[in-house]
């Protein structure tokens, strides 16, 4: 009964799935290669900190070197 009442009172109804429309694939925003060089610059911290940064954000920075030039 509650969970009724949330749905009517508190909330705005549930749209159901089939009344969903597709969006606009023109409203996707592209990614702009441009800033891919400043990203995967080596930045000076590295040098610095290397023995602070912890291996799993190493691993973490190389996995989003690789995403980024995908």
């Amino acid at each position: 009964m509650a969970a009724d009442k949330a749905k009517t009172v508190f909330f705005e109804p549930i749209t159901e799935h089939s009344k969903v429309k597709m969006p606009d694939a023109k409203n996707f925003v592209k990614m702009d290669p441009s800033g891919n060089e400043e990203l995967l610059k080596t930045s000076t911290y590295n040098d610095t900190f290397r023995y602070i940064i912890p291996p799993q954000v190493r691993n973490m920075q190389s996995e989003f070197k690789t995403i980024v030039q995908n």
